[in-house]
């Protein structure tokens, strides 16, 4: 075992491991509701054996999560809300106005001094795993294990199922080809936004047309020809879900 899938599987049982404190669930339940062995789900929680995707999608319907709150580390969220401003709201709600308004300004005071702000955050290398590739190859559908360790450099990463590498130049200069995009499945269908669909099993990313009967493929390279499926290809296309980033991996 490669160390990239080593640190795979110390994801997966870290996060697994969390999830079921977290919901105060035990893993013979787990694996009960998912339709596998106990043994199972403890080697995937002591990081000794990885689930199929099939099986991560299951767990993250049992705890109302995303695939990739299973598969990725997280990093720490700087929108939480603290227990101080939780005390100090719980507290301004008991207060006059003008009382409410010494408290703002006091908090203004307190700001502009720069004694008491967050450190800038940094970049950090975050760890993503693409399921397969758009724009060319076969659907991610018919994927069923993590393929490809990939590293990025940034601050955040947006809210997401599913990664896939992006291979060819059709939406270039807005997705390049060897960047990664983060995919939400649940979406509305909105004109002009850039999906993933599957289609006969060919998986492409183009940003999305939607008529009755027909959908317009248009790409951003105003080199590649806009493409209309209708009919057959029609019914045999499936959105896998929306674009919501991209990004350029440094490995």
């Amino acid at each position: 075992m490669t160390d990239d899938e080593q640190r795979q599987l110390d994801i997966i049982g870290y996060n697994l491991s969390r999830l079921l404190k977290q919901n105060g669930a035990t893993q013979r339940e787990l694996a009960s509701a998912i339709g596998v062995s106990e043994s199972a789900v403890g080697k995937w929680v002591l990081a000794k054996n990885a689930p199929t995707m099939g099986s991560v999608q299951k767990m993250a319907n049992y705890f109302g999560v995303r695939m990739s709150d299973i598969l990725e580390r997280k990093s720490p969220n700087t929108n939480d809300i603290s227990e101080h401003i939780k005390r100090t709201v719980a507290t301004m709600r008991q207060m006059t106005a003008s009382g409410q308004a010494r408290v703002a300004d006091y908090a203004d005071d307190l700001h502009a001094s720069g004694k008491y702000d967050r450190p800038t955050v940094v970049e950090d290398d975050q760890h993503i795993y693409t399921l397969g590739r758009a724009a060319a190859g076969s659907g991610y559908g018919n994927l069923d294990i993590v393929q490809t360790h990939r590293i990025i450099h940034t601050t955040e990463i947006p809210d997401h199922d599913f990664t896939l590498d992006v291979e060819g130049e059709s939406m270039s200069p807005t997705i390049s080809d060897g960047d990664i995009v983060f995919v939400r499945k649940n979406h509305d269908r909105m004109d002009g936004q850039i999906y993933v669909l599957d289609i006969d099993g060919e998986a492409v990313i183009k940003r999305v047309y939607f008529d009755t009967d027909q959908i317009k493929l248009v790409s951003d390279n105003p080199d590649w020809e806009d493409r209309t499926v209708t009919g057959y290809d029609l019914k045999q296309t499936r959105i896998e879900g929306i674009v919501v980033g991209w990004e350029t991996p440094t490995r």
